[in-house]
């Protein structure tokens, strides 16, 4: 769940840009993250002496480049790149469009991404030797339909391929290999109880397809964001939790792994900084935590960063 802790930030401004309704965005900023994860190659130590031990928390500062490209067609109908988050742990640049349905029956999306600079240890459960890295592709196509039928509804629909260019631990045991495919489905409503205010409880399901049965799991996420906004400000806090279960036994562990995660996450945007029209200044902190039957697959992470945009 926070393989990658930069979901958990970029989910947040995406979801911003939507409410804030402008056509075209662009956002640079600095990322300081603590994270704790022997699955990731920058949060872990490149050796580790056995697999029993809880990981080890690491420090980074990143650089972040965050943009939504608009060109409108039609009667409202839009074509987008972007930055979007989804819940696949990883960052994405997706390409699609927008088309608005008659009648107010809503929109429907549909896009493709992909995820780039995705890396993954060889074989995540070397010991006692300096583990190495290996690329990760990973294609996916979404259907979604929006405000159907002029409501709060939303459901989307996303297919992702997964590709691990040297899965060394997949040849050693086929039950771990990583290649694959994940089917996911969520469902969201948004609630409006003031004019400044709205409500988006959201639940979401994933399958895990993988061609190693020890790590194709069912996921099941919940979670609540609220929005409050007015003429200069928006304050965005969003609260989740998640369990996964796995398919069949882990052979090094000798048992069925089951994770559970949860997180907070609030961020705060100010426009017009110094009566600067189109600009903002964007402030966000934020905590996830995955807990396991496996203490391996343990991991914990905060963050804290600005960023400084641009609409137009």
């Amino acid at each position: 769940m926070i393989k990658k802790l930069t979901v958990l930030l970029l989910l947040l401004p995406c979801l911003a840009h939507a409410a804030e309704k402008k056509q075209n965005s662009i956002e640079l900023g600095i990322l300081t993250i603590e994270q704790a994860n022997n699955l990731n190659t920058w949060s872990s130590n490149k050796r580790i002496e056995d697999l029993t031990s809880e990981p080890q928390s690491h420090s980074r500062v990143l650089p972040i480049v965050l943009f939504d490209l608009n060109l409108r067609y039609g009667e409202g109908n839009l074509l987008y790149l972007k930055t979007p988050i989804v819940e696949l742990e990883s960052s994405d640049i997706a390409l699609g469009t927008e088309y608005q349905l008659h009648n107010e029956r809503g929109a429907l999306d549909v896009s493709l991404s992909f995820f780039p600079f995705d890396e993954e240890w060889r074989n995540p459960f070397q010991t006692g030797i300096d583990r190495q890295d290996t690329d990760v592709t990973r294609l996916g196509i979404k259907l979604a339909w929006k405000k159907i039928l002029n409501t709060g509804l939303d459901v989307d629909l996303k297919v992702e391929t997964i590709d691990v260019q040297d899965d060394e631990i997949g040849e050693l045991f086929s039950a771990l290999k990583r290649d694959g495919n994940t089917y996911a489905v969520s469902v969201s409503y948004t609630l409006r109880p003031a004019r400044s205010l709205s409500l988006k409880p959201e639940l979401s399901f994933r399958r895990g397809d993988l061609d190693g049965k020890s790590n194709s799991y069912d996921g099941y996420t919940g979670s609540l964001m609220l929005i409050y906004a007015n003429r200069r400000s928006m304050i965005m806090p969003r609260l989740f939790y998640g369990v996964r279960d796995y398919d069949e036994s882990h052979p090094l562990f000798d048992t069925r792994r089951d994770d559970h995660s949860w997180g907070a996450i609030l961020m705060a945007t100010y426009f017009s900084p110094f009566d600067l029209k189109g600009y903002f200044v964007r402030g966000f902190l934020g905590y996830a935590e995955t807990s396991s039957n496996i203490v391996f697959f343990d991991a914990e992470g905060k963050f804290v960063g600005v960023t400084f945009g641009y609409d137009f």
